[in-house]
């Protein structure tokens, strides 16, 4: 049931995504400075004409998304390494536990209890 609405969801996102584009097939002209800031000439080398107004769109989309996907790394970055040492720390007991039941099988004299 669960992947029979993941589907309609995908469908749904994929159809709307379709739309906007087809809605915002333009070209607009995408520019670094606005226009009074500074000459001419340096505004025309630091712009792009003919971008179809989609293209900025979803850019800027997946330009938030990979932004938002940094930070939210950087921020499980103590998280992370505090697993890490939690393994180390398992991996440890692990080993020692491991290491004195070697010793107590060896050891049979200390698995008896004193005679009464």
């Amino acid at each position: 049931m669960l992947r029979y609405i993941k589907i309609l969801f995908l469908v749904a996102l994929a159809a709307a995504l379709i739309i906007i584009g087809v809605a915002n097939r333009q070209a607009v002209t995408l520019s670094l400075l606005p226009g009074g800031l500074v000459d001419e000439e340096t505004t025309a080398m630091l712009s792009i004409s003919g971008v179809p107004l989609f293209a900025v769109i979803f850019g800027a989309l997946i330009f938030g998304i990979l932004i938002g996907e940094a930070m939210e790394w950087s921020r499980e970055r103590k998280y992370r390494r505090e697993v890490q040492q939690k393994k180390r720390e398992l991996s440890s007991a692990q080993r020692q536990i491991k290491d004195l039941m070697h010793k107590l099988g060896e050891d049979e004299d200390l698995l008896r209890l004193p005679a009464a």
